[in-house]
């Protein structure tokens, strides 16, 4: 899809975010070089354009890759994913159930209005 856009490109760079390691395996699958810049980093350098655009944001992106004035991130591989996701929503289960300990009793949650009345007080 890049090469039909731009066919010449060299390198492509992009902000993390939640399809980052989506983009980065499949733009070397394809043989070009991806960029992953840490958000905060990218985030300084977008904020001082005035008009926020797609296109603004992808020359703001492209300024810093080509000088070379970035912070990359490292991607994670496509292996250690199902791997990583498991161990968050362990997490995730393992808070909810610390967050609603005091709540079960019995392993009965309570009422919603005896549960509005713990909150208030």
């Amino acid at each position: 899809m890049i090469r039909k856009h731009t066919p010449h490109a060299r390198r492509v760079a992009f902000e993390t975010g939640p399809l980052s390691t989506w983009f980065c395996h499949a733009l070397t699958a394809e043989g070009i070089p991806a960029i992953c810049i840490e958000a905060r980093h990218a985030q300084k350098v977008l904020s001082e354009t005035l008009n926020k655009t797609d296109a603004n944001d992808g020359d703001g992106l492209a300024q810093p890759a080509e000088a070379g004035f970035y912070k990359t991130v490292r991607i994670e591989a496509f292996d250690s994913m199902p791997t990583r996701m498991l161990v968050r929503a362990h997490n995730q289960l393992l808070s909810l159930s610390f967050q609603m300990g005091p709540f079960a009793e019995g392993g009965e949650i309570p009422p919603l209005a005896r549960l509005d009345r713990m909150r208030r007080s």
